[in-house]
């Protein structure tokens, strides 16, 4: 996506001829990265841009600062899971890392603190955050190593889409996940 500086992006302010976002605030002078928004409610312009469209305004603001050093993400996704444990956590990373089913993990050294309900009980449980970066074709085989390695009846695996992000790393990401020749 190539936008001209300075460069007009929805409700949310304007890029200036530094390729600064200028947010004009709300009426109450507050200031928000999606520019006008009522504190008090959502504001139906910034639920409409959504965070998948904020991929798009960051895009059009590294074009104006000079540089198109970010492409779309493509087939390129993020994997959440959590671990009741650390160790558990760093013997899934090293699995799924070695057989390239991802290309990095980073583990939250520090756990949080999921609450759910299981069984029908509410629960609270303190976890180890994984953050994995792989493909959409890596997906399925992952998936079926963590379930393979975790302890838990039913871990975590959630995929989302990278919007974008730096060439130079998912160009990376890319070719960390190939399969070995």
């Amino acid at each position: 996506m190539v936008c001209a500086s300075p460069v007009r992006i929805a409700n949310s302010g304007e890029v200036d001829s530094e390729g600064d976002l200028e947010s004009p605030g709300d009426s109450n002078g507050k200031r928000s990265d999606f520019g006008n928004v009522d504190h008090g409610k959502y504001d139906s312009d910034c639920w409409r841009l959504g965070v998948l469209n904020f991929h798009k305004r960051w895009a059009c603001i590294c074009n104006a600062r000079g540089g198109n050093h970010m492409k779309g993400g493509g087939q390129n996704r993020v994997v959440l899971v959590t671990c009741g444990s650390l160790k558990e956590s760093r013997s899934i990373a090293r699995a799924v890392v070695s057989s390239r089913l991802a290309a990095c993990v980073n583990l939250m050294l520090n756990p949080v603190e999921s609450i759910y309900t299981w069984k029908g009980k509410l629960e609270k449980a303190r976890e180890y955050l994984l953050v994995m970066k792989t493909t959409s074709n890596r997906i399925a085989d992952l998936e079926r190593e963590v379930k393979r390695i975790h302890s838990y009846d039913v871990p975590e695996f959630i995929a989302l889409p990278i919007a974008a992000g730096s060439k130079d790393y998912l160009g990376w990401l890319q070719e960390s996940v190939k399969g070995l020749r």
